[in-house]
């Protein structure tokens, strides 16, 4: 899915100080596409059938996957601080091992 969505990344041209040549650069940056890759695998709801789709429009990147928010948790909560409890830990906690997930309440 990652691979996927970096090789249908538009690039950009810049020039940076300092440099002679032009650097690429992608669209979507490389840290927050793994960090929505990393949260549709950590947080799908695996009891669905349905399949995780990515949408790369002209104006926009959409990753879907299935999944409810748990009990308690509303969309305005998802905007402020709240302890991060993952649906699926096994799935999440080698994210957490490898350095994809950078914070995580009770695993650290």
């Amino acid at each position: 899915m990652l691979t996927y969505i970096v090789e249908h990344n538009a690039l950009m041209s810049r020039l940076v100080p300092g440099e002679v040549r032009r650097r690429g650069i992608s669209e979507y940056g490389r840290f927050s596409t793994r960090e929505s890759v990393t949260n549709t695998v950590c947080h799908r709801d695996y009891d669905e059938a349905s399949n995780v789709q990515v949408r790369i429009f002209d104006d926009r990147l959409e990753i879907w996957s299935s999944g409810k928010l748990p009990p308690g948790i509303t969309v305005d909560k998802l905007r402020s601080e709240r302890e991060s409890i993952p649906p699926n830990p096994l799935i999440a906690k080698p994210f957490f091992l490898i350095g994809y997930i950078e914070n995580w309440g009770g695993l650290g």
